[in-house]
């Protein structure tokens, strides 16, 4: 239930920074290319939503958490996500195979909508990913908890 959570607002979220961010930046007149400042919006806030995921997680399963490895999975998938969204920004032939869908492939709205479905498509696998690693890395029974529940479970045979 908390990865559908965390997946719906991140599926809400990619395509709203895709979207408005470019549009506020030209109003802005900024220096910097408008592309690599969204990817970095993206791409910071996505790794964050990631962060509190593994955090929540692993406290409502576990009732502990585990930040170093909720921070090493977030700068992980930082630098996987942004080499992933370079990557499709400046290889237009990596979108290819949603565009040529259309009719029109060079339409912005298509090609918005085609590095939405790629980016949430690397996120959900790295959410599916987390949801795993962090329960296996936090999650460890001490040896001494379960041998004391063992002979309580059959002390009372």
């Amino acid at each position: 239930m908390l990865t559908i959570l965390y997946s719906t607002i991140l599926g809400v979220l990619i395509p709203f920074i895709l979207f408005i961010a470019p549009l506020i930046f030209n109003n802005i007149g900024l220096q910097l290319p408008i592309s690599l400042v969204t990817n970095l919006i993206l791409v910071f806030s996505v790794c964050l939503i990631l962060l509190l995921f593994h955090l929540h997680n692993t406290s409502t399963t576990c009732e502990t958490t585990y930040k170093t490895g909720a921070l090493l999975n977030a700068f992980i998938f930082f630098i996987i996500l942004m080499v992933y969204c370079v990557l499709i920004e400046y290889y237009p032939s990596v979108l290819d195979p949603f565009t040529n869908l259309f009719n029109n492939p060079n339409n912005p709205y298509i090609l918005l909508l085609a590095k939405s479905i790629m980016i949430y498509g690397a996120v959900i696998l790295s959410l599916t990913f987390t949801s795993f690693n962090s329960i296996r890395e936090t999650c460890k029974n001490d040896i001494t908890k379960i041998k004391t529940e063992f002979n309580d479970k059959f002390t009372k045979l």
